[in-house]
């Protein structure tokens, strides 16, 4: 699995099954997140990467600026 932020990598990690793992990545200014994976050794022509409780999280102490327009 490789992990990319506005086209660069910022991690990889070997997934294996019923061993889940959490995944810590900085993605700060980060603006597109892509998750690519591939599995070489399947036989079979469907698979399935589940990506369970995602969450992107504040580091503790920021407060973010608005983004909008004023007025």
């Amino acid at each position: 699995m490789e992990i990319d932020g506005d086209g660069l990598k910022l991690a990889m990690y070997t997934p294996t099954l019923g061993h889940p793992a959490t995944v810590s990545i900085n993605v700060t200014n980060v603006l597109r997140l892509d998750i690519k994976w591939s599995d070489p050794g399947a036989a079979c022509t469907i698979n399935y990467l589940v990506v369970g409780n995602g969450q992107l999280t504040t580091i503790p102490g920021y407060t973010p600026t608005s983004s909008s327009p004023s007025s």
